[in-house]
């Protein structure tokens, strides 16, 4: 279960990675002001951002879009960075469906601090505290399958 979980994160964080080490190659600014506004850039191999630009870098709110990942919230030179909201997705019978979602406080492309965690897949909710992409402490746990 695990395993899977580390699978899907390892792809969007190397989809992101591909996107913003190539930023200058392969990118198409698609709409807007994509060095110093709002604008859209499209990777041809990797995603799409749109979002806010600062210096030619994803700064401030934006929604990147993988081929199995969506983050939204803000973004610091090219990295998540405050509130946001990281989605990984599966293909089920050739559809994306949600596989987890961490929600909450992200520092330099890392969960640091408080984190809501939706497994949809075990129907799990847990609160967690990360530090540097660390789980530290589960402080509460929900299993939303219990049937009454």
């Amino acid at each position: 279960m695990m395993e899977k979980r580390l699978k899907y994160l390892m792809t969007f964080y190397l989809s992101l990675l591909i996107f913003t080490c190539s930023y200058s190659q392969k990118l198409t600014c698609k709409s807007g002001n994509c060095y110093d506004g709002y604008g859209e850039i499209v990777h041809v191999e990797s995603g799409t951002y749109v979002g806010e630009f600062e210096k030619g870098k994803m700064s401030g709110l934006g929604t990147y879009i993988g081929k199995l990942s969506m983050f939204r919230g803000e973004f610091k030179n090219n990295d998540f960075h405050g509130l946001g909201s990281l989605i990984i997705y599966e293909e089920f019978k050739g559809h994306p469906m949600p596989r987890i979602e961490f929600s909450g406080h992200w520092k330099n492309g890392e969960k640091h601090g408080m984190i809501k965690v939706d497994d949809y897949l075990n129907e799990v909710e847990k609160w967690c505290v990360y530090m540097n992409d660390e789980l530290k402490e589960v402080l509460y746990e929900f299993d939303r399958s219990v049937k009454k």
